[in-house]
């Protein structure tokens, strides 16, 4: 046992950081980069003014794939699939900022249009991520065991419904993952996988008990919300890109709405 608390030492020693100061560098020179190339594209060739150029397209697809390596640190993470998940989140972050970088230079191509609706979703993804890395995190630690909701005196009846979620989700549990403990266990993609029907429940009776505890009233409203606006930016901008490359790639007539064909398609309904 002791070589096994001395092995996980050691591993923690070699985690990856990226530090706030970090973060913020990388994000200003996101910015920095996207204002020089706006600032130059005027002077660029004809292959750079418009998004639909072999040139501009294979852009735009080297950062819709960067832009999917998030979903990858999601599975990662939840799936218990990465000893070192912060490596997973430096992965993250780079390809993330890069892919926006790519998919920013092949939107503002031109100034109109759906494309640059999916890059506004795409910069308040960005501001929310940069937001709970930054800031939520000094929240959750500053509150770590000192909740005073959710640790604070309870009526009879709360502690009795707060009883007999326990012992629920106790039982769940010893036939969901019989060697996990209660009171660390989160349900992870793995066991939505394996047994969808009793990680549903118990995901169910955690939520119950989080609401029954008023977990997130125990924090600032800014750090116990950024994070489902966030994961909800993240699917709407997916479903944005899936549609727009489906409709460009199936029915590029439709999206040329009259006009010229000029990029790589499939169908030109």
């Amino acid at each position: 046992m002791k070589a096994d608390v001395m092995k996980d030492d050691a591993a923690s020693l070699h985690r990856p950081d990226l530090s706030n100061q970090k973060l913020r560098a990388m994000l200003l020179a996101l910015i920095a980069s996207v204002v020089l190339f706006v600032l130059i594209k005027p002077y660029l060739g004809p292959d750079w003014q418009r998004p639909g150029t072999v040139l501009m397209q294979s852009i735009a697809i080297g950062g819709a794939l960067l832009l999917l390596v998030p979903f990858l640190f999601s599975i990662g993470k939840r799936g218990g699939y990465s000893a070192v998940p912060n490596k997973l989140f430096i992965l993250h972050v780079a390809a993330s900022i890069c892919g926006s970088f790519l998919v920013a230079c092949h939107a503002v191509a031109r100034f109109d249009g759906p494309p640059l609706m999916m890059l506004a979703a795409l910069v308040l993804l960005m501001i929310t991520g940069a937001f709970g890395r930054v800031y939520a995190n000094r929240v959750f630690a500053a509150s770590f065991a000192m909740k005073p909701t959710p640790f604070g005196a309870h009526d009879d009846s709360t502690k009795a419904a707060l009883k007999n979620l326990i012992e629920a989700k106790v039982a769940v549990l010893k036939r969901l993952d019989p060697a996990a403990k209660e009171a660390v266990f989160s349900v992870t993609l793995g066991h939505w996988l394996r047994r969808p029907v009793l990680s549903m429940a118990y995901a169910r009776l955690a939520h119950r008990e989080s609401m029954l505890v008023k977990t997130r009233q125990s924090l600032p409203r800014s750090g116990a919300y950024w994070r489902p606006l966030h994961l909800l930016l993240a699917w709407l901008f997916l479903a944005g890109m899936i549609i727009h490359i489906i409709v460009v790639t199936f029915f590029a007539g439709y999206a040329a709405d009259g006009g010229e064909i000029y990029w790589w398609h499939i169908t030109a309904w």
